[in-house]
This record gives C-alpha cells, structure tokens and sequence, in this order.
C-alpha cells in the first residue's frame, strides 16, 4: 500500500514543533495562511480535550493556481494542512501526502504535478524533529 502520510514524531512541545514547522513552510516558499488550536477552540465552546491538537494551513501559490488550472474541484483539498498533536507526552508532526489526496481525482497530469510537492512538504514536517 502506498504511503498516505508523512509522520515525524519529536520530543519537541507541540507549540514548538508547530513553530519551527512555520518557519520551515516559509524557508520553502509556503505561505501559512492559518494556525488553529483546535484544543483553545474546543476550549471555548466548553469542551474539554486533554491532548494538544494544532492545524496549520500551508499553501504554495504557484503550485496552487497550477492544481485548480488542471482540476477546479481540487481546491476542496487547498491548502495543505499539517498537523502537531500530542499523545501520551508523544508529540508527532503530521502532513497528508498530496499523491494520495490527489489521486481521487484520477487525474493523471494533477497526479505528476502535486507529486513534485511532496518532498518540499516533507521537509517543512522534519523541521519538526527536535
């Protein structure tokens, strides 16, 4: 089976793993467009979660606009979210590989493009390792 994800686990906080990952997106040329605390944002509708759970929402603008030119119905699957969560005092950086998200578009020229994309996004998740 090919692989869905990108996972790195690190000794690192979540807040910290999450700040080296936006500096790595911006080292590659991604732009954060976003960074959700989703634990804050549980938070403030009354629920309680113990674990840290952050999203950050990366985008690389040339490659983007070459995504929606080959496929309109791709940017449900824009920008590209990385996760850092923690587990157990385990905190582990995370991103969904575009070769996989992409091919349920069964595109094969989108399939090429978005595969030329993931070494950068992996490197932005390994900036994670402490």
């Amino acid at each position: 089976m090919a692989q869905t994800f990108h996972n790195v686990e690190t000794k690192l906080s979540a807040a910290d793993a999450a700040k080296r990952i936006q500096d790595a997106a911006l080292k590659e040329k991604f732009g954060v467009l976003d960074v959700m605390n989703l634990k804050q944002t549980m938070a403030g509708k009354g629920i309680t979660y113990d674990d840290e759970a952050i999203v950050i929402s990366v985008c690389e603008p040339n490659y983007a606009k070459k995504i929606l030119t080959l496929e309109s119905t791709a940017a449900s699957c824009l920008p590209c979210r990385i996760s850092v969560t923690t587990r157990k005092g385990l905190t582990t950086a995370s991103v969904p590989l575009p070769s996989a998200t992409f091919a349920l578009f069964d595109n094969p020229a989108l399939t090429k493009l978005v595969a030329e994309t993931e070494p950068m996004l992996k490197r932005i998740v390994d900036a994670a390792k402490a």
